[in-house]
């Protein structure tokens, strides 16, 4: 990682590790590209090991896709990136059916980090092919979301199409 960034993680997240990211760390591929699941109780680091293979694609070049239930996460996790990341240079968007202003972006793969609702990456999967292609890391958040009757067949839809791709994505579920 950039030493500005290290910083940067030192100063907002700490110094030192949780359990599971020092696991996740040395000991499953997480850096390397590996696509893995990540099971643990709420607060145990699970999101800043999402992190960490997102900004080992971001500062490579590539793209990721945090892909999360719910608009209200989704702006939750937009803002909160946007203000961690975007002083760092990175190009952050959010987008679900009711935030569609950087949709054009998205769609275009004018972003580094993108925040996107599961129906509504399964929307932009359709109107836009391509952004299967470029991006290079897909976080699944709330993965359990696919028991859900409702909601589950979407977003496991969403997620079949990164898993098919000929150029699959490092994917990360949590």
């Amino acid at each position: 990682f950039s030493p500005a960034l290290v910083e940067h993680w030192k100063r907002t997240r700490g110094s030192s590790l949780l359990p599971l990211q020092a696991h996740a760390l040395a000991n499953t591929g997480l850096l390397q590209g590996r696509s893995l699941a990540l099971f643990a109780p709420s607060s145990s680091g699970k999101t800043l090991c999402a992190e960490f293979a997102a900004a080992r694609h971001v500062e490579q070049g590539g793209k990721t896709i945090f892909a999360v239930p719910t608009r209200a996460l989704a702006a939750e996790m937009g803002r909160e990136f946007r203000n961690s990341y975007e002083p760092l240079g990175w190009r952050v968007v959010m987008s679900s059916a009711e935030e569609r202003a950087q949709d054009p972006e998205l769609l275009r793969g004018a972003f580094d980090l993108a925040v996107v609702v599961y129906e509504k990456l399964r929307t932009l999967t359709v109107s836009a092919p391509d952004l299967i292609t470029v991006t290079s890391c897909l976080i699944v958040d709330e993965l359990q979301i696919l028991g859900d009757p409702q909601r589950g067949p979407t977003a496991d839809l969403s997620i079949s199409k990164f898993v098919a791709a000929p150029h699959r994505p490092q994917i990360i579920a949590m």
